[in-house]
């Protein structure tokens, strides 16, 4: 009898796609959803001759950020142990962690990338429907794009979603295992998730923003609190990430750039490139300048900054874009929901002077 495996991958895919659906309650504007693990199950089936298996996993991480005034760009990561499959069978729950390398890629990971409502309206305790996924999904060591259906179902107070999908094994490059005598175990494994979470309305926007006061109007600086995560192709560095800052002037256009970020051990396209594109929409936005610096971190490690110079009209078609990308020579960035809500709330603190009076630098 042959030994299955890649739980893992079926456990994050599966979960990606289901939670990545961002769904809408009626009675707040932005909320977010924590994956509950008692209430939310990750399946996946495989089979070899003459028979086939079912692996099973409860520990599912994740959040869901969901904006109700634009579903279609809410944000989802989740991610899983790959060796939390239960088969019931200890041996081939074992083969599973070997050849899935779970002690070098302990864990999975979906970054939804695109969600496209398929069906979506009331229902009788809150709003349901359907929504075409697509997401970037890490596992054992590599990255790519996947595709799913999920079905969502939202009340006052939780979001439930379920999704069944089949994933090639040997696209992620694992290794399917047989006996001398028997043909490997079939490439295809199917995953059904099925996922559960309670919603909670978010802070205020503001109060996620770094504002720096100086003397005059021009001299306040508007910032993301922190580094957001954002998915790279071709990319040769490690974890990139973007924050977005502005200088207002109520006289003039101001200042607006993008800051880009990535750690390598040695210079990249986003260091070294003589020029970025960046695109809404699949259409061009100018971008005034291009500034690039590199520092060399006590580890060796060198983080890579680009900052990218816009104009205010440019900053706000990016923040309202439904698809946005930055190019360096090969390396692509694409900006997801998260990064470009901080573009927006820097548009919307710079038209309100009240925003700029809370206590909001953490």
């Amino acid at each position: 009898m042959t030994d299955l495996p890649r739980s893992s991958l079926v456990l994050a895919l599966l979960i990606g796609t289901l939670l990545a659906g961002p769904v809408t309650p009626a009675h707040a504007q932005r909320v977010s959803a924590t994956v509950d693990s008692t209430a939310s199950v990750i399946d996946y089936t495989g089979s070899a001759v003459m028979h086939s298996w079912t692996g099973t996993s409860r520990d599912v991480a994740g959040t869901l950020a969901l904006d109700v005034d634009a579903p279609d760009s809410s944000h989802v990561v989740l991610r899983a142990p790959v060796a939390s499959f239960d088969s019931g069978n200890d041996r081939r729950d074992a083969n599973m962690r070997e050849v899935t390398e779970a002690e070098t890629y302990p864990l999975v990971q979906f970054r939804a990338t695109e969600i496209r409502p398929t069906r979506w309206g009331r229902s009788g305790d809150g709003h349901s429907g359907r929504w075409a996924v697509t997401g970037a999904l890490t596992f054992h060591g590599q990255t790519h794009p996947v595709e799913a259906t999920v079905d969502v179902r939202v009340t006052d107070d939780s979001v439930r979603a379920r999704t069944q999908f089949p994933v090639s094994l040997t696209r992620f490059d694992v290794e399917r295992p047989s006996l001398v005598w028997v043909a490997p175990i079939g490439d295809t494994i199917r995953i059904d998730a099925r996922i559960a979470g309670g919603l909670q309305e978010m802070e205020p926007a503001a109060a996620r923003l770094d504002v720096e006061r100086g003397p005059a109007p021009e001299d306040t600086r508007l910032a993301s609190s922190g580094i957001r995560d954002i998915t790279a192709s071709g990319y040769a560095g490690r974890n990139p990430g973007l924050r977005a800052e502005a200088r207002p002037d109520a006289g003039g256009d101001g200042e607006w750039r993008l800051l880009l970020y990535g750690f390598t051990d040695r210079p990249t396209d986003l260091s070294s490139s003589s020029s970025v594109q960046l695109r809404a929409d699949r259409e061009p936005v100018p971008a005034r300048g291009v500034e690039r610096d590199t520092r060399q971190l006590d580890d060796g490690t060198t983080l890579e900054i680009s900052r990218v110079s816009l104009s205010r009209s440019a900053f706000e078609t990016v923040a309202h874009a439904t698809t946005v990308s930055v190019s360096a020579d090969a390396s692509t960035f694409s900006l997801g929901w998260r990064p470009r809500r901080d573009l927006r709330l820097i548009l919307d603190a710079a038209s309100s002077p009240g925003a700029l009076s809370v206590d909001d630098s953490n």
